[in-house]
Parts: structure tokens; sequence; C-alpha cells
């Protein structure tokens, strides 16, 4: 058994897809590539870190299988406003996203339904302290 196999089930689970076309085609990456990637027995980190952020998994869950999934909103850091980002700037930052305290995400989701102008001044309130 390669060592990615059982992070392709993990994967594969999350995508609800049933075989490993299915599983490319809902990801959105060539068969060739999957391929190379069995073949290598290895996936990239940053597929990995966008399949996280994406599908809003725990990287820890997709690499191990321990714990659990951790779902949560694919997190627009521009939506929250955070100083100096863009409205449409994608988080990517190499901190991974899906390790943050399920405390901190359910702010930020919290955030996220707030009207703009009001998350401004929360955001601004958190960063002064």
């Amino acid at each position: 058994m390669r060592k990615i196999d059982p992070i392709l089930t993990r994967i594969k689970s999350v995508l609800n897809a049933k075989n490993d076309r299915e599983m490319c085609e809902k990801w959105g990456i060539s068969y060739s590539t999957l391929d190379t990637w069995k073949n290598r027995d290895k996936i990239p980190e940053k597929r990995l870190l966008d399949f996280s952020l994406k599908y809003g998994v725990s990287l820890d869950w997709l690499l191990t299988g321990k714990g659990e999934p951790t779902t949560f909103k694919n997190i627009n850091i521009g939506q929250i406003g955070i100083g100096g980002v863009g409205d449409n700037h994608q988080y990517t930052s190499h901190q991974n996203i899906a390790e943050l305290d399920h405390d901190i995400l359910t702010i930020l989701d919290y955030l996220l339904e707030m009207p703009k102008e009001k998350r401004k001044k929360v955001l601004k309130f958190i960063l002064s302290m």
C-alpha cells in the first residue's frame, strides 16, 4: 500500500467521489496528474493545503486521519477586511488555517456575516489589543 492511498481515500470521501476519475474531475486535476502522484507516492504540499482551504477540512486529518475533518467555510481574508488586503484576495499564507482553533474559526464566521463597516470597527478594536 502506498503512503498516499489513505489520503486519497479521505479526499474521495470529502468530494463524495466513487473512484479516482470522479475524484479528479471534482477536484479539478487531470487523471495523469494523479497517476504521477501515485507513482511518486506523494501529493505536493501546496495541493493538499489548497484542498484543505477550499473544502474546509483539517490538514492534519487529511494527512493522518486522526481527529475530526473539522469543516469550516472557505475563508476569503479580503472579506474579513484585514488591512492592506484587497476584497478578492484569497488566503495564501503558508500558515495552515485548518489547524486554527475552532473558536477562532467560529469568530471568523461571525465576522464574515457582519456588515462591512461593523466588521472593520471590530477588527480595528481587536488589532489595537
